[in-house]
């Protein structure tokens, strides 16, 4: 399989290949311990089949796993139809806490699976509804589900013409502390991507 370098920073590596029915994608990102998480996702056209998850201490070990992961046999067809079908046999569980309601704007938090911070929606109405989804990247291959589940609980499904459901990822959260004189600022970051 032929990689394609997406990404070599100090906080991300990412690479990517394909075949004729599966892209894989292998990416490490550096987490606030300054230890790394690394990532094989296998993905079919519609939908995340399995996902590999590694750790290594430092960048030089990433880079390593990286490269023993790129030449390492391709899990099997069947292996992969079984983790995808058992994915989406796994019960969702869904809860949702209103954050704020001002008019036209509402803000909910997620728990995923018993997981806090699983993500949040910022909602805006008007003659249409425009939804910012923000999840953690581990609930990528769940995405639909978490949206079916999601229009039901806040009851919104089929009762506007029109429904724009922008959704992102973001795999760490990292703040950042300011003072000035008569108190603190924070300022936070998030980094996620868009496919």
């Amino acid at each position: 399989m032929k990689w394609k370098e997406l990404s070599n920073s100090e906080d991300v590596v990412c690479y990517e290949g394909s075949n004729q029915e599966i892209s894989i994608r292998i990416e490490a990102r550096l987490k606030e311990d300054k230890s790394w998480e690394i990532y094989k996702i296998y993905r079919n056209k519609s939908r995340c089949l399995h996902i590999d998850e590694y750790n290594a201490d430092s960048k030089l070990i990433a880079e390593e796993i990286i490269e023993r992961l790129k030449y390492e046999p391709l899990l099997s067809k069947k292996v992969l139809m079984r983790d995808g079908k058992e994915i989406l046999r796994r019960k969702l569980e869904l809860k949702i806490k209103r954050a704020y309601k001002e008019p036209f704007v509402e803000k909910w938090n997620l728990m995923i699976n018993n997981i806090k911070d699983s993500g949040f929606v910022i909602a805006r109405y008007g003659d249409s509804i425009e939804m910012d989804i923000l999840l953690q990247s581990k609930f990528e291959c769940i995405e639909k589900e978490i949206l079916c589940e999601l229009n039901k609980s806040l009851g919104i499904k089929g009762s506007y013409e029109e429904l724009i459901q922008n959704v992102y990822y973001f795999n760490k959260n990292q703040s950042y502390k300011s003072g000035f004189k008569g108190g603190k600022i924070i300022f936070g970051r998030i980094d996620f991507g868009v496919e």
